[in-house]
């Protein structure tokens, strides 16, 4: 069991490792919704020894969810490989499994939405963050993010809506800077006809 244990947090570390070598966003996962082609492009450039040793990686942390499925590190570990690796509806498959067994976990449900986000899934990722928003109604995260989707699926009324929201609540936070700066581009769109 230990040695199990051991393993796992030598996988967790190593899946930081890589990912901090292959430029990839590390275990601690930015919270925003806000996607780009181009920073989604930016994540792709995994070449050579990299690479192999983040599909080594993969590869064992896949075996060590497979003799262990309720390891919740481990998965979550796995989860987040796989959706760096941009292989997101196999990381969207493990973080289902994570937040079903652990609906308390915030992280995990935003880890989940941002998947269907870089998949252009706008009504599961909104699903996903009206359900937070039960759970937590002044979570800036989840108020931002409801923005950005509102956003994406072309609703500029109902994204400046939750922005503001957003604002009203912790607007000297990081997301208050951004929903500001959002705020801002939805009224240059406006100004501009688009």
């Amino acid at each position: 069991m230990i040695a199990g244990l051991l393993f796992a947090a030598a996988l967790i570390g190593m899946v930081a490792l890589l990912m901090e070598r292959a430029g990839t966003v590390g275990p601690i996962r930015e919270t925003s919704l806000a996607w780009s082609p181009e920073a989604d492009a930016a994540q792709t450039d995994i070449v050579g020894p990299v690479a192999h040793e983040f599909r080594v990686l993969l590869d064992s942390l896949q075996t060590v969810v497979a003799t262990n499925p309720d390891g919740a590190d481990v998965r979550l570990a796995l989860a987040r490989a796989l959706h760096d690796a941009h292989m997101l509806p196999e990381a969207i498959a493990h973080y289902e499994i994570l937040v079903a067994a652990e609906p308390g976990v915030t992280a995990m449900h935003l880890d989940l939405a941002q998947a269907h986000a870089q998949l252009e899934q706008w009504e599961q990722a909104g699903g996903i963050m009206e359900r937070l928003l039960e759970q937590d109604p002044e979570n800036a995260a989840v108020l931002y993010n409801l923005g950005a989707i509102a956003a994406n699926r072309g609703d500029p009324t109902a994204a400046g809506k939750w922005w503001n929201r957003m604002l009203d609540l912790e607007g000297d936070s990081v997301f208050g800077e951004r929903a500001r700066m959002s705020l801002r581009q939805l009224e240059d769109g406006r100004r501009d006809g688009s």
